[in-house]
């Protein structure tokens, strides 16, 4: 018997317990969080204790019987507490215990559940999904989940769906109806189907997909598993919700009482009140709190007043359900579904509860002395380690000082607080006074307020210093600057003149910058208008060396001048965007060009080598003192944003040091730096038809003739100028997670599973690490594609197949809300046109076969073997020769050209070079075919060479520590 084990969890030997001692306080097992009463393995000296099941639990899964089509299924340590990947997919928990996750994608099962299967017997289920488990011995694990079709709770052995995610009671299961016949649908008997399609419950109006449902093939009528079985509870009654209880009424339509929208088929009706309801809607929560309010809301039944809906400012109509302010002096009234629809916007207040917490508390500042009016003239900030005292107005001569909690300067009227040691330390007076911990109207969780050097706002999307407001729970963590943190949801500004209310629906441009919304936008009721909170917050009014005068904030210029030009850059000025302007000198410039690259980082941060390419940490100065030139132009250091070395005297402009170092001509960078490469690099506009197999070392996709790019003069370096301008530190719309952009020999895209060389950007959440390519991370949310004539939007449960290569897909896909049309990454980012030897023009990527095409055969001329002619090809109108994209691409398509691998991927003893062509006559050490035109990989020690559809390098790669599965076409 084992009597020590070293667990990869703990660093000192865990030694074997075989009993307990009878001390009252018994150890809990840092495995699972329970007591542990019997044998376990311990290490007395940090009292930390397993389990013999937990410490012996294996650390690798292969083909778990809940995630079989990965092969990688990971022991994890306990998720810390703003863990966001991590969620039981069979009991739906967050537990702090182990837990198993795949690393290809989210699935996660803690270390409990993990003991509790057991494969069920093909033969019980051979008329249904045979895609189970049976789960037995659960005791309280799934005990708050009900059975999916008697709806009560799991008690007993317990039927787990693999493919629908769904739970039953195994005798529930055994005995589910492969037929029925229902009431809105008499005609004919509905089949019991289990599919990946989409579909949409006739009687909900949901839309689902891989879930059980019945289905009438000739009517094509589908009702949810769900639903089927309503009048099996024909009476629902719960006073925490209603008083009276509702019964079942069916009705092909409705108006709904409770919420105000239709419903069809399945109701429930109160009669002592005469209300006709949704099923959901029967338990509706009666008092929630929502984030846009700062008191609790009420639901009511019609009777009141017309009156707007304070979130959505339609009319709320007054015959019909609606949640409604409780205190008296308040007449703030929401729809229901404006109200609930979110869950992160609304928590329910329980009613026995006699008073509702306060959404604001704990001052950050210590009141030190007052004067005569009570007001406080001596403070000590969190955030500062002297006293602060407050002045009322500042010297003409200091209105450069900026606030140090939200990075705006301090005007001449505006009170505020100074250090009294003269350590150059200010607060605005409205900063200092705000509460340590805050509910903030953007979502429900707590925040708290804390000091950062260095950081991107969630709301503004900008790096800034100072003051932000953090929450951490259920899986968020968000960042919020302080001049975001204090606008309203609703407000009135000057560049409109309506109200503005912010929708987290919002889609289109920013009418202030044109940007396109990310998270929503404020937006007006009356007309077409948006901002975004980058706007919302911009300076009124700022000071710039182009300009003696204070330039101020102007929304829309009226100007009849055909040319609108920035006076700083001296580029094109769109009128219909915002600028700011000095009415005396008659002087216009481009926000951006009037508040520098990073206006709202505090002057002297420090910037780690990981940011820039220098060897030192390197300090953000706004002016230079004395005569210092930049390292890369050449040009004085003053009165500019720099980067400058405290150890070696390094100085360089901010505009030349992050991703491009520029020189100016008519608005162009010509020349420019890139952090990838050692030389300069120059632009070009076009390449030469006889170029054309030229790849961009950022995306690895080949340079057209009409595509701009950067080249290098003096070795093989190409970039594309989109791909060079990209900027270093990024958020993707996948994530949550701040992404930097770096180079990698090879690696797996986390999104198109492609093996790449190139750049990638790169972010780190608690568990593991993500990699975007380029051609990924250029991809938009909502996109409008040539194969398909509606447009696509990315959802990540959508699991069908792919319609260009026929693959399941992994991590979701883009998806038509109109049809059934589902797109991968790998096939949405597949080149629209390459050169094959097999012709000698471009082959162009292809969607479908032509209708007039009545070849019974389609065959790939590569390969020769058949083709799918409803999948996705690549071919040639004149020569009609159509390849499989594989054929086409190739095994590694996106593999820089002499790539290096080592032995552990290639199994030779030396290095291994990936070459595409092969020159001379050399033979595949493994077929002894010629290597000619093929993919291979050469050693220059030995001159081993062989074919890589031959190696075992394609077979190693995908097992190797790179983060997610395998490449796909």
């Amino acid at each position: 018997m084992v009597q020590q084990i070293q667990h990869r969890f703990h660093r000192h030997p865990l030694g074997l317990v075989e009993e307990q001692s009878n001390q009252k306080e018994k150890p809990y097992c840092y495995g699972c969080g329970e007591v542990i009463s019997a044998s376990s393995f311990s290490c007395l000296g940090c009292n930390y204790h397993l389990h013999r099941e937990c410490a012996l639990a294996p650390s690798t899964i292969n083909h778990h019987p809940l995630h079989s089509h990965h092969s990688g299924f990971f022991l994890r340590e306990r998720p810390s507490s703003y863990h966001s990947g991590y969620v039981c997919a069979l009991c739906k928990k967050k537990r702090d215990m182990f837990f198993y996750e795949c690393n290809r994608c989210w699935f996660a099962l803690d270390i409990k559940c993990s003991f509790l299967l057991n494969k069920v017997g093909e033969s019980i289920f051979e008329s249904k999904d045979d895609d189970h488990v049976l789960l037995e011995n659960h005791k309280d694990e799934l005990k708050k989940l009900d059975c999916s079709w008697c709806h009560r709770s799991l008690l007993d052995s317990i039927c787990f769906s693999i493919r629908t995610k769904r739970y039953f009671h195994k005798k529930c299961f055994i005995q589910l109806p492969t037929k029925t016949v229902h009431p809105f649908h008499r005609l004919n008997t509905l089949l019991l189907q289990c599919d990946a399609s989409h579909f949409i419950c006739k009687l909900c109006q949901k839309e689902d997909h891989d879930n059980y449902f019945y289905r009438c093939f000739a009517c094509k009528f589908d009702i949810h598993l769900e639903c089927i079985n309503y009048w099996q509870r024909p009476v629902i009654e719960d006073e925490k919700y209603h008083e009276h209880p509702f019964t079942l009424f069916l009705k092909d339509s409705f108006i709904c009482d409770a919420c105000g929208t239709n419903g069809k088929f399945v109701s429930y009706i109160c009669s002592t009140c005469h209300l006709q309801v949704h099923k959901d809607c029967t338990s509706l929560p009666r008092i929630i709190k929502v984030t846009r309010h700062d008191h609790a809301l009420v639901h009511k039944y019609g009777a009141h007043e017309k009156h707007d809906c304070g979130i959505c400012f339609d009319e709320v109509k007054t015959e019909h359900g609606s949640y409604h302010c409780l205190r008296e002096d308040c007449d703030f009234i929401v729809h229901v579904n404006c109200a609930t629809e979110d869950e992160n916007l609304y928590y329910i207040v329980d009613e026995d509860e006699e008073k509702l917490h306060e959404t604001n508390s704990s001052s950050i500042t210590r009141v030190i002395e007052v004067n005569e009016h009570g007001e406080a003239i001596k403070i000590q900030n969190f955030n500062h380690e002297h006293n602060m005292v407050l002045e009322d107005k500042i010297k003409e001569d200091n209105a450069d000082r900026h606030c140090d909690g939200c990075m705006l300067s301090i005007s001449t009227s505006t009170p505020s607080y100074y250090c009294s040691e003269n350590c150059n330390f200010f607060l605005h007076k409205s900063c200092a006074e705000l509460p340590k911990i805050k509910h903030h109207w953007f979502h429900r969780f707590v925040a708290t307020l804390k000091s950062k050097d260095l950081e991107i706002c969630y709301l503004c999307n900008r790096v800034c210093s100072g003051l932000f407001y953090e929450s951490i729970k259920e899986h968020e963590f968000l960042l919020f600057c302080m001049r975001c943190a204090m606008v309203p949801n609703v407000i009135k500004c000057e560049g409109h003149k309506h109200f503005l209310f912010y929708d987290y629906k919002c889609k289109g441009q920013c009418n202030g910058c044109g940007v396109d919304h990310r998270i929503g936008a404020f937006r007006c009721k009356e007309c077409n208008f948006s901002l975004d909170f980058a706007c919302m917050t911009l300076p009124p009014a700022v000071r710039h060396k182009c300009d003696a005068h204070l330039l101020k904030l102007s929304h829309r210029d009226h100007d009849d001048t055909e040319e609108h030009v920035c006076d700083v850059c001296e580029g094109e000025r769109d009128p219909n965007r915002w600028y700011y302007y000095c009415p005396i000198c008659d002087n216009s410039v481009h926000p951006k060009c009037v508040l520098g690259e990073l206006p709202f980082v505090k002057n002297g941060v420090t910037f780690t080598p990981d940011y820039t390419d220098h060897q030192h940490d390197v300090s953000l100065v706004r002016k230079v003192d004395g005569y210092h030139y930049c390292v890369d132009c050449g040009h004085l250091c003053q009165d500019e944003e720099a980067l400058k070395c405290r150890i070696c005297n390094f100085i360089i402009h901010l505009k030349c040091s992050i991703l491009l170092k520029r020189q100016m001509e008519h608005g162009k960078a010509i020349k420019i730096k890139h952090f990838n490469h050692r030389h300069n690099l120059m632009l070009e506009d076009k390449i030469k038809e006889d170029s054309t197999d030229r790849y961009c070392d950022g995306c690895m996709l080949s340079i057209s003739t009409s595509t701009p790019f950067y080249y290098c003069s003096q070795c093989n370096f190409f970039i594309h100028k989109s791909c060079a301008e990209l900027p270093k530190i990024n958020r993707h719309w996948f994530h949550r997670f701040v992404a930097t952009l770096l180079y990698k020999d090879y690696q797996i895209c986390d999104l198109c599973y492609r093996i790449s060389s190139g750049l990638f950007y790169r972010s780190t959440g608690e568990t593991r690490t993500f990699h975007f390519c380029l051609r990924c991370f250029v991809v938009p949310s909502v996109i409008k594609c040539e194969m398909h004539q509606h447009f696509l939007f990315y959802d990540h449960n959508c699991k069908s197949r792919c319609k260009a290569c026929g693959v399941r897909h992994r991590m979701g896909a883009f998806r038509c809300r109109k049809c059934k049309f589902g797109l991968d990454f790998a096939c949405l980012t597949l080149p629209l046109a390459i050169r094959h030897k097999c012709d000698n023009h471009l082959l162009k990527l292809s969607y479908h076969d032509d209708e007039n095409d009545h070849t019974e055969e389609h065959v790939c001329v590569v390969c020769e073997e058949e083709r799918d002619p409803n999948h996705w090809y690549y071919y040639c109108r004149i020569c009609d020769n159509s390849v499989h994209p594989k054929c086409a691409l190739g095994e590694l398509p996106f593999v820089k050209d002499g790539t290096t691998f080592t032995p552990d991927y290639t199994g030779h003893q030396h290095n291994l070079s990936f070459i595409r062509k092969v020159d001379g006559y050399h033979y595949c050490v493994h077929c002894r075919h010629l290597c000619q035109d093929e993919e291979a990989l050469k050693c220059w020690t030995c001159n081993f060479i062989i074919h890589l559809k031959c190696s075992i390098l394609l077979k190693r790669l995908p097992e190797a520590d790179l983060n997610v599965g395998c490449p796909i076409m």
